[in-house]
């Protein structure tokens, strides 16, 4: 996290919603965990093997005061590696703003490890 801005989690899961919010009020983070538990079980494993190793390498993409997110703050990537953090007891998290100019975070968003067999469609 060398010369990255950095939240902390308690910060960033009071103040930024999942983006799915938007589409299902009242979606939560323990409704994000929850579900990321159920559905993506080998990639949060994956992911945590590498934060548990490398630490969280990639900055939590946040979006903020952008016309596409309006007066809402919302994590638009970074999901996993967040419940992930609050799991192990990470205090502080390297972010990002997801619309900054430049920002190619959507080019290769992977949650760290890339493309993952779990999500693949036959």
């Amino acid at each position: 996290m060398n010369n990255q801005r950095t939240m902390s989690l308690a910060k960033l899961l009071r103040e930024f919603a999942p983006v799915e919010q938007l589409q299902t009020p009242g979606h939560s983070w323990d409704t994000e965990a929850a579900w990321l538990k159920t559905n993506h079980p080998r990639r949060l494993a994956r992911v945590r093997r590498s934060i548990e190793r490398l630490g969280i390498e990639d900055p939590i993409q946040l979006c903020y005061g952008h016309p596409d997110c309006g007066t809402e703050r919302h994590v638009v990537d970074g999901h996993h590696r967040i419940v992930i953090a609050r799991d192990l007891g990470i205090k502080r998290l390297p972010v990002g703003d997801a619309w900054a100019p430049g920002a190619d975070w959507f080019m290769g968003a992977s949650d760290q490890l890339g493309d993952d067999p779990e999500e693949a469609t036959p």
